[in-house]
């Protein structure tokens, strides 16, 4: 043999570990986006203390952010590279579909843009812009067994509801709406599209929420993937937040106390 099957394997490794992280510049801006500075529309929606605490780790070149769902693996980047590649595939179809009649469609697949405001940034994967208002356009990967009946994901539209709060502060027009899409990894005619209506009061309780992580020391927030069933099962974060709890409650087990007395972010007991 020529090559072992090893050395394949260790050879696309190696090209993930050396292609850079990517950047998108931010709106306004030359500068690409410093995730360390800002809650992320794709993250907002995630435990406070673990969004906090990945801050922390990128500030020490712990990961690259979009590395993977266990966020501080830096082996763990194949879901990223199959919503990176599906997403593609989708720009590419839709901007040579895309009719006369409908609103521009800007800033797409290598020309994204981020977009800051306050302690929040976002970068949608497509801005959809008419006369008076703007939406945005998400694009997500499913695996084939995921249950559809259960979409759209909160986390989801959480994240169309902070970029559109974003992209109509930037443009000054009314925020119209965004198209939150999913697409099979296995069958990419299998397609769910949703219409994901403006919520002001969500947008606001975002923004709130943003401020709130940013202001609030890790130790001081609450561990809410506690109160989410398997909620901590991709942290990497689990030993100190663990660690974290046992002294602000003397060495005591919390979990329990933790998942009755709040509902938290995720909305369970």
């Amino acid at each position: 043999m020529l090559m072992r099957a090893k050395e394949l394997l260790n050879a696309i490794d190696r090209g993930i570990d050396v292609a850079p992280a990517t950047q998108w510049p931010v709106y306004g801006s030359p500068e690409p986006l410093d995730r360390t500075k800002y809650i992320t529309a794709s993250e907002i929606a995630k435990c406070a203390r673990q969004i906090k605490l990945d801050k922390a780790a990128m500030l020490a070149g712990g990961y690259k952010p979009e590395a993977g769902t266990k966020s501080m693996a830096k082996d763990d980047w194949g879901f990223w590279e199959r919503g990176h590649n599906i997403e593609a595939w989708a720009v590419k179809r839709i901007t040579a579909g895309w009719s006369d009649d409908a609103p521009s469609l800007l800033y797409t697949g290598s020309n994204q843009l981020s977009f800051v405001d306050g302690n929040q940034s976002g970068t949608p994967d497509g801005v959809l812009l008419g006369a008076e208002e703007v939406g945005i356009l998400e694009l997500k990967s499913i695996d084939p067994r995921t249950n559809t009946g259960k979409l759209p994901k909160l986390e989801h539209v959480a994240q169309v509801m902070q970029n559109m709060d974003l992209v109509s502060h930037a443009f000054e027009r009314t925020p119209g709406g965004g198209l939150l899409a999913y697409i099979d990894a296995s069958n990419y005619k299998v397609r769910h599209v949703f219409e994901v209506m403006a919520d002001v009061q969500h947008m606001d309780q975002l923004k709130d929420r943003a401020d709130y992580i940013t202001e609030t020391a890790a130790e001081d927030l609450r561990p809410e993937g506690t109160y989410k069933r398997d909620g901590c099962k991709y942290c990497a974060h689990t030993r100190e937040c663990s660690a974290m709890e046992r002294a602000k409650n003397n060495g005591e087990t919390y979990d329990a106390e933790l998942k009755a007395a709040s509902t938290g972010i995720f909305g369970q007991r």
